[in-house]
């Protein structure tokens, strides 16, 4: 107890890193990273258009055949209000 222990506070060099390269990407790779995320939504919102107007038509056409005609004129009343909101979706997204 009677001996004093000299104690010393070791700070890192803030200065070094602080002082560092900001990172920035090569445009080719922004470029990239925009032409996947572009294509992406280019397919979902395709494939989701494909996918209900021509799922729809199957279904209602083995559902009631005689209704055939209605059912094309339901998805050229209703496809403009999906391509619409898909569109936003993929805004948001």
């Amino acid at each position: 107890m009677g001996k004093e222990v000299e104690s010393r506070v070791i700070k890192p060099p803030v200065a070094k890193v602080v002082s560092g390269r900001i990172f920035k990407p090569d445009k080719s790779y922004v470029t990239k990273i925009w032409v996947k995320n572009l294509a992406m939504a280019l397919t979902i919102w395709l494939g989701t258009m494909v996918w209900c107007s021509v799922g729809m038509i199957y279904m209602l056409y083995a559902i009631d055949p005689y209704e055939f005609a209605e059912a094309v004129a339901s998805v050229g009343q209703w496809g403009w209000m999906l391509n619409y909101w898909m569109i936003i979706a993929n805004l948001v997204w």
